[in-house]
């Protein structure tokens, strides 16, 4: 899997500004009347690494703080966690196989 350059992978990385270490979930709140509410979510170790990021989002559909919890969660972990990528390309004997 090497181009016509000779290159095979290509490693990119997600930019530093892309690593949200806190998230403001806006949720409705049954409780308080079915008006919007807050929850912050925050990673300590990722704040003192990375400084602090902040991210505002709404859970679309969201009625209760601990899912607007475990969707800051999401999107801080993944953020953290999935910061590399690869590109590569195949010529036409890549068509030929199958999964399985």
């Amino acid at each position: 899997m090497v181009d016509d350059n000779g290159v095979g992978f290509r490693y990119s990385f997600s930019a530093l500004k892309d690593r949200h270490t806190a998230v403001e979930v806006n949720y409705t709140d049954p409780q308080n009347g079915w008006q919007t509410s807050t929850e912050l979510v925050e990673d300590p170790e990722a704040i003192l690494r990375y400084g602090r990021n902040l991210l505002k989002m709404d859970a679309f559909g969201c009625t209760s703080r601990g899912q607007a919890h475990r969707a800051g969660l999401w999107v801080i972990k993944t953020g953290l966690l999935e910061t590399q990528t690869v590109d590569f390309t195949l010529g036409s004997q890549g068509l030929r196989h199958t999964p399985g």
